[in-house]
């Protein structure tokens, strides 16, 4: 899944840039980025940011940390290098891909939904099926994925 493979590359690039040396988060956050790119069929890519990697100190003993803290930061990130796209990427995945149970309570989600609104990030066109369009949003009869991706009204 080359969109996944790339959504990862460009969440460590972005997180590598804008984040200082010598913050310890950053280990974490591309561990939990591997691990969610584990749940599908991709290739391994470490690859392609080998450098950052090693500079990071990734492979050392990291604390863990949930998925949306991750994507939070990175949407962040994202947001000061005008990098709309990945934001929008992010968001299209749902909150259940993103590993939420009641996201209306996760203050992760709300940051990522922020920032969603703030850039505009749902006007940014994804690949078919990453998000409902606004047609399917009004006939949806599930409050939860409504919630998620109607960020501004």
């Amino acid at each position: 899944m080359h969109e996944i493979e790339d959504l990862v590359h460009g969440s460590i690039v972005v997180l590598d840039k804008h984040f200082p040396a010598d913050d310890d988060r950053l280990p974490g956050w591309f561990a939990r980025l591997y691990e969610f790119q584990s749940a599908f069929d991709c290739s391994d890519t470490r690859g392609r940011v080998r450098d950052i990697l090693i500079r990071r100190g990734h492979g050392q003993p990291a604390r863990p940390v949930r998925l949306i803290d991750v994507v939070a930061a990175v949407a962040e990130a994202a947001e000061a290098d005008g990098d709309i796209e990945l934001i929008a990427l992010w968001h299209g995945l749902g909150y259940d891909v993103l590993e939420l149970v009641d996201p209306m309570d996760s203050p992760g989600a709300a940051r990522l939904r922020e920032i969603v609104a703030r850039t505009d990030a749902v006007s940014v066109e994804l690949p078919y099926g990453y998000r409902p369009s606004d047609q399917d949003l009004d006939t949806m009869d599930d409050e939860l994925e409504t919630w998620w991706y109607r960020v501004r009204d």
